[in-house]
């Protein structure tokens, strides 16, 4: 696949040129449709720069006369070329990648509370684990509801490792306690898909976890 082999220099020289080309307000837009994708809707690149729905539409109609976006179906773009919207991506800096993760996914979750999936993935960039958790085990749920098996497994999965990040930090009994309760509802939900699968030895051992993290909880009835 062509779009697994490294750009040469020179033609990643010309993209950025490109891009460096714009300006102020066209560079923002970019930026935040990089980080939402190939494909993106102007609501939500509005919402995640806070800025007016005037200068978002003057910015996209220099980014379409630039050829570094082309408008789909209203209010859809799509980059002109995945390695445009590749190298806007790679410009911006580690801090900016997490800042404007942030921000989208808050916008996304207002516009678009059921996009789980995308949701998870913009708060985990954001390195906001706890909510990036909740939106795994919501995309494990709804796999879940749909006899998704494998794909119900992998999101619960998520959800257990962005809960182990988050946990590093937690020092008050509460928000331990709110991260503990958080895990039993991932392996409940990784281990009904493990039982379905007939993974049957990895299914006790989620359910032997469940028990003696409810046990440190020393809630009785959970």
């Amino acid at each position: 696949d062509y779009r697994e082999l490294p750009l040469p220099e020179s033609v990643r020289a010309l993209l950025r040129s490109r891009l460096r080309a714009l300006t102020p307000s066209a560079r923002q837009a970019v930026d935040i449709a990089a980080v939402v994708g190939s494909k993106f809707d102007s609501a939500l690149v509005q919402r995640a720069s806070g800025g007016s729905e005037e200068n978002l539409a003057d910015a996209l109609d220099e980014l379409a006369a630039r050829q570094i976006i082309r408008e789909t179906h209203p209010p859809a773009y799509v980059f002109t070329h995945d390695k445009l919207q590749e190298e806007a991506y790679r410009e911006l800096s580690s801090a900016r990648r997490r800042l404007l993760h942030r921000r989208v996914g808050e916008a996304l979750s207002v516009l678009d509370p059921r996009a789980v999936t995308a949701l998870a993935h913009h708060f985990e960039q954001a390195q906001d684990w706890t909510r990036a958790a909740a939106y795994a085990l919501r995309a494990g749920e709804a796999a879940r509801g749909v006899f998704a098996h494998s794909e119900a497994r992998a999101q619960f999965e998520r959800a257990l490792v962005l809960l182990e990040s988050a946990s590093k930090p937690l020092r008050e009994p509460k928000e331990i306690a709110a991260n503990q309760r958080m895990r039993i509802e991932a392996l409940d939900g990784r281990g009904w898909a493990l039982r379905l699968l007939g993974e049957m030895d990895a299914y006790a051992r989620d359910l032997d976890e469940a028990a003696r993290l409810a046990r440190g909880l020393g809630d009785r009835k959970l």
